[in-house]
């Protein structure tokens, strides 16, 4: 059996006043379904302003914490510096990766 898995192209370009940073005031976490089915934890999760989903059979939390080098106007005050991540140029990697911003992100992906 042989399986192909389909490879992407990112399309466009990071527009921060177009969805305000969204990408850079939260991380989607991968965490056990239980933290969505047990309702004591549950709502423990959700006092602590944690947002549960599941997408493609994966539960994921979107834990809300902001990145520390915003600035006032919501843009990276590390863009061009050395200290950047690069991790932040390269998100979004892969369709996958828009989860939560995919209604304010700019970036699109092509099959290629």
């Amino acid at each position: 059996m042989t399986l192909t898995l389909p490879m992407y192209t990112r399309v466009g370009s990071c527009q921060p006043d177009q969805c305000g940073s969204a990408c850079c005031k939260s991380l989607w976490l991968e965490v056990n379904p239980f933290y969505r089915t047990d309702p004591d934890v549950s709502n423990w999760v959700r006092l602590h302003g944690i947002e549960m989903v599941e997408r493609d059979g994966r539960t994921l939390a979107r834990v809300p914490a902001p990145c520390t080098a915003l600035d006032t106007l919501g843009r990276c005050s590390l863009y061009g510096q050395p200290e950047r991540p690069a991790l932040c140029g390269a998100f979004p990697a892969a369709p996958a990766s828009l989860a939560g911003v995919e209604d304010v992100c700019s970036y699109t992906f092509t099959e290629t």
